[in-house]
């Protein structure tokens, strides 16, 4: 299935919560979505905060409300308010695993490897396909690089052309040192373009992870021209220093 540029699906959306909250500006999720669309469309590091409040405050029950919460509150650097909110979010929903996800998700971006695998395993008692490339990043921040790549390589069989996994794996790969693969991988990644919408900003990360850092410049560049709401994360990407190139989007 095509994705389609995310302005399109933006705009749209816009215009839809927009008339929501006209006809009635008490509904908390319409609110959310408000702050959602700021976050991710307008790169509003300040708006969205009111907005999630009014949203708690209108639904205070909302899984869905608390769940973009959490997105808002790592972006802007408040980890463990991301966490208590991505867990408040899964016991307002327990059975539905996006809610799981969303707490080992706060966990990786707080630079929690310990407690990305903690989670994870407790989930996979249940739902076994779960969490193999959160495994690999948690393992491989710990220094474990075979067991990352291993579940790297799994998460790879399990989401076939998954733009992020396919990302991320070039990262670990890369940070391995194992470049012919991460090259092997950024290749498969690239070709999805001839079939979807692929987000520039995953394509800038491979390139960034390969020390190419111009190419991942342009790709950036890219992503900001085609409002990419992944560039809510790209504020850590600085220029390449001595010894290394700038840090990495969310961990």
């Amino acid at each position: 299935m095509a994705l389609a540029p995310p302005q399109e699906s933006a705009a749209k959306a816009r215009a839809a919560v927009e008339k929501a909250l006209e006809l009635d500006d008490t509904i908390g999720e319409a609110h959310a979505i408000l702050a959602w669309l700021k976050l991710t469309y307008d790169w509003d590091w300040v708006g969205p905060e009111a907005d999630f409040q009014r949203a708690i405050e209108l639904s205070p029950n909302s899984a869905m409300i608390y769940e973009g919460y959490r997105v808002y509150l790592a972006t802007v650097g408040r980890f463990d308010e991301a966490i208590a909110a991505a867990k408040r979010s899964l016991e307002l929903d327990p059975l539905t695993v996006s809610k799981e996800e969303a707490v080992v998700w706060s966990y990786n971006m707080a630079g929690k490897p310990d407690e990305v695998i903690a989670h994870v395993t407790k989930v996979r008692e249940t739902v076994p396909e779960f969490g193999f490339g959160y495994l690999a990043m948690a393992y491989m921040k710990k220094g474990m690089v075979e067991e990352a790549l291993a579940y790297a390589d799994t998460a790879l069989s399990v989401m076939e052309k998954n733009q992020v996994v396919l990302s991320e794996s070039v990262e670990l790969y890369a940070e391995a040192g194992r470049l012919e693969r991460a090259r092997e991988l950024l290749d498969e990644l690239l070709a999805l373009s001839e079939h979807r919408w692929l987000d520039p900003v995953y394509v800038g990360c491979a390139y960034r992870a390969l020390g190419e850092w111009g190419n991942a410049m342009d790709w950036l560049e890219r992503g900001y021209e085609e409002e990419s709401p992944s560039m809510v994360f790209a504020q850590g990407w600085d220029p390449p220093k001595k010894g290394g190139i700038g840090t990495g989007i969310g961990n």
